[in-house]
């Protein structure tokens, strides 16, 4: 009977460890600041990984002043993700920036930064 407790509790345990190595890496050393890992997703596909917008915006809205020299054609959406829970242990704030391509939002730009980086 102890040995099966044993088992049970290192069954139990092995996930959280793994969780807390990835957490972890994650938060410390990934970089403060990521451009681009969103780029050529389409919108369902950033909401079912990040849930609704905190901010969806029509248009372009830069941040820290940043306007790229070419922007697609047509209309655009700026959304705006502040990512939370166990699936995110990065939280810090998305930016991603959508043009419309035949009648689907796909991201053209993306700007992820921890918690605490200033522009």
């Amino acid at each position: 009977m102890t040995r099966h407790r044993v088992l049970l509790a290192a069954a139990l345990a092995l996930p959280v460890v793994a969780w807390a190595g990835w957490a972890g890496f994650v938060r410390w050393f990934d970089e403060p600041v990521q451009y681009g890992r969103l780029v050529g997703r389409t919108e369902g596909q950033v909401r079912a990984s990040y849930g609704p917008p905190d901010t969806d915006w029509q248009g372009y809205q830069s941040l820290a002043l940043y306007v790229p020299e070419v922007l697609p054609p047509g209309a655009i959406r700026t959304l705006i993700f502040h990512p939370r829970g166990l699936l995110h242990p990065e939280s810090g704030t998305y930016w991603v920036w959508l043009a419309e391509r035949d009648g689907v939002w796909v991201c053209f730009q993306s700007t992820w930064f921890a918690d605490g980086v200033r522009f």
